[in-house]
């Protein structure tokens, strides 16, 4: 009640806020969150101080975006934007705008590590407020939505320049924002983010894969690729089937099995055509007594022509060492006996054996080769983790991983660690304790 808000704004000097602006940019180790509170409070209490201190925002976020400098409070000063943008209502100003494309977004560029040992991307740092601030943008304007996502794709990491932590980050703001998709909006958004998500899927990096795998639990995101479940199917399944190969983490492979049950409920009847379109007769998968089924490419090898063994007298002489092979074709190979020329580094064709055998193929109804369908379900089995069943010499080891009993009140020390006596031998005594 002592507190007149009239008399201290008449008092309040410019240089208290720039002095505050330059403790947040400098990066104070023990001051952020003090800071933060500070300025917030200055721009909830007194109005006339809200434009001083968004340009000096916006001054600290553009010096950031070209130099990333480890100094800058850069999560503290988001963590305030955030809070800003909470204030905006619809329509969203033209400054405002700039501050979401110009400032906010160029956020999503550095791809260095923070701390190399930990593996912490420096966008990790203030990825957190980051998402949050660009939420509010889309939750106040949807239809800002394929803008953003496009303009966030454009900084992923692929090739050389390959982060594992920032994809699974961007993956991370990918899940939230779709939050605010409709079914308008959703098919100007899946031509530019489909193709990234099944990139996702076929890399062998299990943290990727997961994060990917881990939007299918999100019923929205389901409920908006239902009307195109055509279109996305195949492209799909093939990268979850991996062509057969089971992945080596045993966790994406459950997640695996579980998003291929999930895609046949969605629409069984497409489902059965991309799996006939992948690994039905009529694909290039021939069927095979091994699985994953293999192609007829790599079936069929012409039969190299037979080495022809070195003779005394025609190609060498055993009693002169000093004679040399001698061949006027580059196409005939020289013996083995004379150049001792590893098998393996002779370039040409090995014979594979073929391994279709068409008495061994496994039948389905009736007496038939198994169809598309039919095999991806094998497949699916072949994901989930086997069951462990019980048997007799597995009791003990079940038993020692169930928790231990509680001692019975009138065991005494004595009896816990000697025990009683069980029997005697030529050189010791067995008690059991």
């Amino acid at each position: 009640n002592e507190f007149s808000k009239f008399s201290a704004e008449k008092n309040l000097q410019p240089e208290v806020i720039e002095n505050l602006m330059d403790g947040l940019e400098s990066g104070s180790e023990d001051e952020p969150h003090f800071l933060k509170e500070t300025l917030l409070w200055f721009y909830s209490t007194f109005p006339s101080l809200r434009l001083q201190i968004r340009l000096r925002l916006g001054s600290i976020l553009q010096n950031y975006s070209v130099t990333f400098s480890k100094k800058t409070c850069i999560k503290e000063t988001l963590e305030i934007v955030c809070e800003i943008v909470k204030g905006m209502r619809r329509p969203i100003a033209r400054a405002n705008m700039t501050l979401l494309k110009k400032l906010l977004m160029p956020l999503h560029k550095p791809n260095s590590m923070y701390e190399w040992r930990d593996q912490i991307p420096t966008l990790e740092i203030y990825h957190e407020p980051l998402v949050c601030s660009i939420a509010k943008f889309v939750q106040i304007d949807p239809s800002l939505l394929p803008e953003m996502i496009a303009e966030m794709i454009s900084y992923w990491p692929e090739g050389f320049q390959s982060n594992t932590p920032k994809e699974v980050l961007l993956l991370h703001e990918v899940e939230i924002l779709l939050k605010y998709a409709n079914a308008q909006i959703f098919p100007k958004i899946l031509p530019v983010i489909f193709p990234k998500i099944v990139k996702c899927l076929k890399v062998e990096n299990s943290r990727v894969v997961q994060k990917a795998l881990y939007m299918w639990k999100d019923e929205h995101f389901v409920e908006l690729l239902k009307p195109y479940a055509q279109e996305v199917m195949e492209p799909l399944l093939r990268a979850l089937l991996r062509g057969g190969v089971p992945f080596w983490n045993p966790t994406v492979n459950k997640m695996s099995a579980h998003v291929i049950e999930q895609m046949e409920k969605v629409d069984p009847k497409i489902f059965e055509s991309a799996c006939e379109n992948i690994w039905g007769e009529s694909s290039k998968f021939e069927e095979t007594d091994s699985f994953p089924p293999k192609s007829k490419e790599q079936t069929i090898v012409p039969r190299p022509k037979p080495i022809p063994r070195a003779t005394p007298g025609k190609d060498c002489a055993i009693k002169d060492p000093q004679s040399r092979w001698k061949n006027g074709s580059r196409s005939e190979q020289p013996p083995l006996t004379i150049t001792g020329v590893a098998p393996w580094s002779i370039d040409s064709k090995v014979e594979k054996k073929s391994s279709v055998r068409n008495e061994h193929l496994p039948k389905g109804k009736n007496g038939c080769t198994k169809s598309g369908l039919e095999k991806v379900r094998s497949f699916i089995q072949k994901l989930k983790p086997e069951e462990e069943e019980s048997s007799e010499k597995d009791k003990w080891h079940f038993d020692q991983l169930c928790p231990t009993p509680t001692l019975l009140p009138s065991l005494r020390f004595h009896d816990l660690v000697f025990g009683q006596e069980l029997g005697s031998g030529a050189f010791s005594v067995v008690k059991y304790a």
